[in-house]
């Protein structure tokens, strides 16, 4: 294939926030019927998308500060519910997943943006937060989110 005609990927690691747990199937399933509702099916298959992995933190949102380079502290999270900024209902987060995804280059501020907007997994409650995007998975593993594994491409 001549290299013009080939799509050039991006790669997105987000994060999930849920006072329940989220196994891997709910975030599949449930991010592929929200994209497909809110893009429609010609939208979808522009977005060129593909779910990756998941990985399921049971520790709670402090063990994978190290996963985060931007991260807010708590306090300040605190202080944004206390002043309604933040829903309050995802301050306290118990259950905190990561995940890869991949789309096509032109697609990916509309991916982005609606990964912003989704609120429910499946019938659960749970945010998601875009923390990095790259080009390969070699950089996004230098970048320090150590729980992408080899065999996720």
């Amino acid at each position: 294939m001549y290299a013009t005609l080939k799509l050039k990927k991006r790669y997105i690691v987000f994060q999930i926030k849920s006072p329940t747990n989220i196994s891997e199937n709910d975030v599949k399933t449930g991010l592929f019927s929200f994209l497909l509702k809110f893009f429609g099916e010609y939208g979808y298959s522009e977005l060129s998308y593909k779910f990756l992995q998941y990985q399921c933190d049971q520790r709670g949102s402090t063990a994978r500060k190290q996963d985060m380079p931007h991260s807010v502290t708590t306090s300040q999270i605190v202080t944004a519910a206390s002043c309604g900024i933040l829903n309050s209902q995802f301050v306290n987060e118990e259950k905190i997943g990561f995940g890869l995804i991949q789309c096509e280059r032109g697609a990916l501020n509309k991916l982005l943006g609606a990964l912003a907007l989704v609120e429910n997994l499946n019938g659960k409650k749970a945010r998601t937060v875009v923390v990095g995007v790259s080009g390969t998975i070699k950089t996004l593993r230098e970048k320090g989110f150590t729980f992408i594994y080899n065999s996720a491409v």
